[in-house]
């Protein structure tokens, strides 16, 4: 994901300190694509925080707008075909389909599947 192996971590706008990475995900559609997914609940914030970098980490964008408070995000997975289609697995062991739009702009769908397995 950087191209600093890892030695220096990016400010991410939006990221409240003292959270942790739940999952990095890796495009396969796009180099330097990558969503990473950040987890509060142990200081109890159970926010979502999904972010999305095109530039190796140099710059991020907050991608979770519409998903509801207290539905901390532990996996993501971005679909083989469409790069516009995530899946995001929660707290509450829902997989919301999150669909992100060029615009940055995100819509949802709630389903009740079995947990991702990555």
């Amino acid at each position: 994901m950087t191209e600093r192996m890892g030695k220096r971590k990016g400010n991410i706008p939006g990221l409240p300190e003292r959270t942790y990475v739940s999952r990095v995900a890796p495009s396969a559609h796009a180099q330097g694509r990558a969503y990473p997914t950040f987890d509060g609940h142990r200081n109890g914030d159970f926010a979502p925080y999904v972010f999305v970098t095109e530039d190796f980490g140099q710059s991020w964008s907050a991608i979770a707008t519409g998903l509801p408070h207290g539905w901390s995000v532990n996996v993501i997975a971005e679909h083989h075909r469409s790069p516009d289609l995530l899946f995001l697995e929660t707290s509450l062991v829902f997989t919301s389909r999150l669909t992100v739009a060029k615009t940055g702009r995100a819509s949802r769908a709630i389903c009740r599947l079995c947990p991702l397995m990555t």
